[in-house]
Order: C-alpha cells, then sequence, then structure tokens
C-alpha cells in the first residue's frame, strides 16, 4: 500500500517542462482579426505573440483560458491554437525569442487536461511527439534527443 495514504504531503517535483520561443511579435490594430479562424479581435491597438506550438505537439487546441509564461508573467493565449502554432497577447516587454513556458511551475499538466476536458493521463501521452527532448540530471544536459532530420547528440 502506498505511503501517501497516511500522509499525502510528500516531496514531489515536477518531471517534465515544455518550453518554446517567441518567433514573432506584430502590432495589431483594434478591430483587427488575429489567428487560425480569425476568432481573436482586437477591442484595442496590441501586440500579438506567435509561438510554435500547437494541438498537434499534444497540447490540444482548446483555447478558452489558456495561458503561458514568459519572463515570469502569465499572458493569455489569443484565438485559436492552430496545428503547430498560437498566438499569445503580450506587452512591450516580450520579445523575439524570449522563452514561453507552456508546462511549467506556473502552468500545470493537470491545467491543460483540465482545458482540454480530458485526463492527466491522456494529456501525459499525447504531448511530445514532435518535440525535441532534453534530459537533464543534477541541472545538467545529460541526453538530447532532437526530431529525426537532427542529430541526436549525447551530452
Amino acid at each position: 500500500i502506498s505511503k501517501t495514504i497516511k500522509n499525502p504531503n510528500i516531496d514531489v517535483k515536477k518531471c517534465f517542462k515544455i518550453k518554446t520561443n517567441v518567433i514573432q511579435i506584430k502590432n495589431i490594430k483594434e478591430n483587427e482579426k488575429v489567428g487560425y479562424g480569425l476568432l481573436f479581435k482586437a477591442h484595442t491597438n496590441c501586440k500579438v505573440a506567435t509561438i510554435p506550438i500547437g494541438y498537434d505537439d499534444g497540447i490540444g487546441n482548446n483555447h478558452i483560458n489558456r495561458r503561458v509564461s514568459i519572463n515570469n508573467k502569465i499572458y493569455p493565449v489569443v484565438g485559436e491554437v492552430s496545428m503547430c502554432m498560437m498566438n499569445v497577447l503580450v506587452d512591450d516587454k516580450v520579445k523575439v525569442g524570449d522563452i514561453v513556458n507552456i508546462i511549467s511551475d506556473d502552468i500545470t499538466l493537470g491545467e491543460i487536461a483540465r482545458l482540454n476536458n480530458t485526463s492527466f493521463h491522456n494529456t501525459l501521452v499525447n504531448i511530445g511527439k514532435n518535440l525535441n527532448k532534453v534530459y537533464i540530471k543534477n541541472n545538467k544536459i545529460v541526453y538530447e534527443e532532437k526530431l529525426s532530420w537532427e542529430e541526436v547528440k549525447w551530452a
């Protein structure tokens, strides 16, 4: 029997994170529409960052209440999540190349599962078939698994 039955307060650490980078930022004018299906309509002039991750990467396509973390700040996803990209409403602090946390300390796998009305387990098995993987032990990269057209290298 699991020890957690008597004491559920165990020290569990997250086993993975999903990160990507901002690849584009566009200034959007009031009333312009953005994204797959043009579902987001700007109510004021704003900035939208494009990030290269989408539902084909296993994170689902529900965009309602979805958020990401950039530079330790939470930003909302706007418009429909497409197959390999999504758009994020950002401010002037966000720059092309900034790291975007999809699943991290701020945004959990459980949150992604709830957004897509599915289980934690179903979400976990669907994530990452198209993503590069970096294995870290004691804060050092021990192995990198890259997409098939790239070289796989041992650290």
